[in-house]
């Protein structure tokens, strides 16, 4: 056990060992607070010292913060004379408080001809109101911390409704201080916890992240170290399919800028296109707050994209309705030899010698044509019209690009073929800006 010298000050204490303790909205005043001596300067009754115990039976003691340098202080105090002379009558005591010598705040007092005192050379008072800012104002009611404001509640009408009854004001709120070592996105997204409406951020590849992720809820996307067109594929869905997407873009635009947008798969070894990726890469994360649609998110999205496309290559992307080649699956039987006639539920699987699709539409069945063929280059569509559940199996790793006959000889079981034909469809086009 040990003891401290009643000279020695405590670690919260200032250097006159006084134990302070800062006050916040709804602490009781301490005793030792009540009896601090505090210099006075300008009072009408020639005081040297006050005390706020010399005013503890008041209903409301305003302690006011301010400084000869501070404009907006001195536009509210040059109010007090006429505001203390309203309330008169009022159990009220107004205290200004400032931390400079009494020589300066008393000439500032003089030229602006006030009446009432202040006190100077304050260090402990302020020590129980801590503040980075003036005006600061601190509404003391019935003993106790009721506000901590700054002028924006200097007014005779807030003075009255507080002495009817104890007021919920908005708490003064310390400014936040840009840290000049970051950006100012960096500052903003750092206080924005809690307050942002939106926010996005559309980077390069970053090592260590996973390739092609996405994750999505109501308010958030996610897209990770992923070429461009893939992004405004993501960003464009359902429009733009993501199965069989290479077949949905079209570039109106150089075949140079095409190669940095688009990885082209048909030319590139593994290494290669991990080596692609790295470098034209890019990820990307949206968050917006409260009653957001999908639609607003994908719409910020795809701005946020564009902006970039135009900065660095003047192009713009954007939905088109188009008439282009596809690959159209049709019926070439009036027999219905695929419907699906049991009661299992919808399920698409393989045994690594054939797919099955059990109770599923038509269009899982386009969509896995085009999952399979991704670097075909045309779209597949359904140009069946079929509109029951459908049953279907079909041999692993159909490849339509060199494989049409063994592909059609599959569906043709099944009163189906792949034929040639044109669509218009909505296309995924980049094309230069117009100047």
């Amino acid at each position: 056990m040990f003891s401290l010298s009643a000279q020695t000050p405590r670690k919260d204490s200032g250097a006159d060992g006084l134990l302070i303790k800062p006050l916040k909205v709804g602490d009781t005043i301490p005793e030792g607070l009540w009896d601090l001596s505090l210099k006075i300067t300008n009072h009408p009754a020639a005081r040297n010292n006050i005390s706020l115990q010399d005013y503890r039976g008041e209903k409301l003691i305003i302690l006011d913060f301010w400084a000869t340098w501070c404009g907006p202080c001195i536009k509210g105090l040059n109010q007090l004379d006429s505001i203390k002379a309203t309330l008169s009558n009022e159990s009220i005591e107004f205290i200004p408080v400032s931390n400079e010598d009494e020589k300066k705040i008393l000439k500032k007092m003089t030229d602006n001809h006030w009446r009432f005192y202040s006190i100077y050379g304050d260090s402990k008072l302020s020590r129980y109101f801590p503040h980075q800012v003036l005006p600061h104002l601190v509404w003391i009611r019935e003993g106790k911390v009721m506000a901590i404001t700054g002028h924006e509640y200097y007014d005779i009408a807030y003075f009255k409704k507080a002495l009817a009854q104890p007021l919920n004001l908005t708490e003064k709120v310390v400014p936040l201080i840009f840290d000049a070592n970051k950006s100012a996105y960096e500052n903003l997204v750092e206080f924005s916890t809690g307050k942002y409406l939106q926010r996005s951020v559309l980077t390069e590849y970053i090592e260590g992240l996973s390739d092609n992720l996405v994750q999505q809820t109501d308010n958030t996307h996610l897209y990770t170290n992923m070429s461009l067109a893939t992004l405004l594929v993501q960003a464009n869905q359902p429009e733009i399919p993501m199965s069989g997407h290479l077949g949905r873009l079209i570039f109106n635009c150089a075949d140079s800028v095409k190669d940095r947008i688009l990885m082209p798969a048909k030319s590139l070894n593994k290494m290669e296109r991990a080596i692609w990726l790295r470098e034209n890469g890019y990820c990307y994360a949206i968050e917006k707050r409260s009653n957001t649609r999908i639609e607003s998110i994908k719409s910020q999205m795809i701005d946020d994209i564009n902006g970039l496309l135009s900065d660095k290559w003047k192009i713009k992307a954007m939905v088109k309705p188009t008439k282009v080649p596809v690959w159209a699956l049709k019926r070439i039987t009036n027999l219905d030899k695929l419907k699906y006639l049991g009661n299992k539920k919808p399920k698409i699987w393989d045994d690594n010698t054939l797919i099955y699709y059990r109770n599923v539409k038509i269009a899982d069945l386009i969509s896995n044509l085009n999952y399979i063929n991704p670097d075909l280059g045309i779209p597949i569509v359904d140009g069946t019209q079929i509109d029951f559940p459908i049953d279907i199996q079909m041999t692993v790793d159909r490849d339509l690009a060199h494989n049409l006959k063994a592909l059609n000889s599959d569906l043709a079981r099944y009163g189906l073929k792949l034929v040639r034909s044109q669509s218009t469809l909505n296309m995924l086009v980049f094309e230069n800006l117009k100047r």
